[in-house]
């Protein structure tokens, strides 16, 4: 379910972004942007690896430098915002109010699942609250 007409490799390619993968990302790092280099970890899911490349192109498109709170939470929002489908979640939500299945459900983490849910807009906040207090 989830949303399908975002590419996020087809973005970093009309962006001109270079993405490089890597063997060696630390432990419990799975991408990073340096240098305006984007860093995924080799052989990850595709599923985890797509929300791993949204989030990452994020801080490419504002050439973030450094860990700051701030920025990986824009990010997270951000990638949230073009991977998370409103009606797919909301599909989701009838059939049960569990975040983490919903974000199964939605091929997200359940850290982006809850950025989308704190970031959509009070008609969206709304529906989304109601759906998932059930």
């Amino acid at each position: 379910m989830e949303q399908a007409w975002y590419d996020p490799w087809a973005h970093a390619d009309d962006l001109g972004a270079t993405i490089r993968y890597r063997d060696d990302i630390p432990r419990g790092i799975s991408g990073a942007y340096l240098n305006g280099v984007i860093y995924l970890r080799r052989r990850l899911p595709r599923a985890l690896e797509r929300c791993i490349l949204a989030h990452e192109i994020v801080h490419y498109e504002h050439d973030d430098r450094g860990y700051y709170p701030m920025s990986e939470y824009r990010a997270d929002r951000i990638a949230a915002r073009r991977l998370i489908d409103y009606d797919g979640f909301m599909a989701s939500a009838r059939r049960t109010n569990d975040l983490g299945r919903i974000a199964r459900d939605l091929g997200v983490p359940a850290r982006l699942l809850v950025a989308w849910v704190r970031s959509s807009g009070t008609h969206e906040t709304g529906s989304v609250l109601e759906h998932l207090i059930r």
